[in-house]
Parts: C-alpha cells; sequence; structure tokens
C-alpha cells in the first residue's frame, strides 16, 4: 500500500493502532469471565450528594429530592421540574417548583402532584451550591411510568 504524503501515512496509522489495539475497556480475569471496568464516580466541588425519586400511587406522583453540599456550604437553592414523557420521546413540564432555598448544607424536598396514569414521568432537580465563594451547578432526575 502506497502513500501519497506523510499526513495520510500517519491517519492510516493510527486508525490501524486504534483498531488493532482496541478502544474497549474489556479484561478477563483468571477464569476467562469478562470482567467490567470499574465504576466511574462524579467528583463534585461543592456537593456531597444529589438524587431524585419519583413514585406513585394512583393518581398521585410524590416527587422527593435532596442536595447535600460539603463542610462549609452556605446556602443550595434549586428548581424541581416534574415532566411527562410524549409519544414522540419529548417532554413536557406539566409542574414545576422554583426558588426553592436552603441556607444551610442540605435541600431536601418533598411534594405530591395529580398526574394521569399510563404515562412514563420524569422528576428532575437542578441545583446550585455555594461554598467558599464559589457555585456549583449539579443535577439529577428520576423516571417512572405511572400505570
Amino acid at each position: 500500500m502506497m502513500f501519497k504524503n506523510k499526513k495520510a501515512f500517519l491517519a492510516f496509522f493510527i486508525a490501524a493502532a486504534l483498531f488493532f489495539t482496541g478502544i474497549n475497556n474489556v479484561s478477563a480475569d483468571e477464569s476467562g469471565s469478562l470482567a467490567s471496568p470499574p465504576a466511574m464516580g462524579i467528583l463534585w466541588v461543592n456537593v456531597s450528594a444529589i438524587q431524585a425519586n419519583l413514585s406513585f400511587s394512583g393518581s398521585t406522583a410524590y416527587c422527593d429530592a435532596y442536595v447535600v453540599g460539603k463542610s462549609g456550604t452556605t446556602s443550595i437553592t434549586a428548581t424541581v421540574v416534574l415532566y411527562r414523557k410524549n409519544s414522540n420521546n419529548t417532554y413536557t413540564a406539566i409542574k414545576t417548583w422554583t426558588n426553592l432555598t436552603s441556607s444551610g448544607t442540605s435541600l431536601y424536598f418533598n411534594e405530591t402532584h395529580t398526574i394521569t396514569t399510563g404515562y412514563t414521568y420524569k422528576l428532575y432537580i437542578m441545583a446550585s451550591v455555594y461554598r467558599n465563594g464559589t457555585s456549583e451547578v449539579v443535577t439529577a432526575s428520576d423516571e417512572a411510568y405511572a400505570n
């Protein structure tokens, strides 16, 4: 195979190296079983944890979320949105809670909302956590089907 210039050769060499070395991170243990790569965690500067939880009982949606800041957190602000998933896989906001605030290291949210069963819903929280003169925006969501 002839290459007309160094750039073409270099591009071919890099592509071949990626192909033959494999870009998948898969390994096997001594028994030959495939092992999964180690889990990667999210590292936040100001946040210890964030979570959204969505559950249903009949036509009532239970919307729970929390954000926990690291030591030194001075305040947390958040917005929580409940979405309904449409048949074309887009989402429509059906309820929004804004201006949620906490002057400590944690913010807890717990509300209910009446929904129509037979749809998938998503609860989404976006929070700003203030600590040591900086703010950090974090998000979490939970999706569930209401039958």
